[in-house]
Parts: structure tokens; C-alpha cells; sequence
């Protein structure tokens, strides 16, 4: 249960991250982006 949490956290604090960090948009950041859509679509 603690890590179904954990993922919840992690998802809404990404969210704010990617809010705020639209104005900078680092490659570094893209590619974290593009790794987590990719995490999705294999699960």
C-alpha cells in the first residue's frame, strides 16, 4: 500500500515539475519525459 502512495506522490510532484519547468525545458527534463511515457506504455 505505502508504495501504491509512493507512486502517487511521485506523479503529483512530476506535475508540478513539468508545470514549472515549461518556461526552462531541458533536454535532461525532455528526456525524463519521453522515458516515463515510454514506462507507460509498456505497463
Amino acid at each position: 500500500m505505502s508504495k501504491v502512495y509512493l507512486l502517487l506522490a511521485s506523479c503529483v510532484i512530476i506535475a508540478l515539475f513539468s508545470n514549472r519547468e515549461k518556461r526552462k525545458e531541458t533536454e535532461k527534463y525532455k528526456r525524463f519525459k519521453l522515458r516515463k511515457r515510454y514506462i507507460q506504455l509498456t505497463l
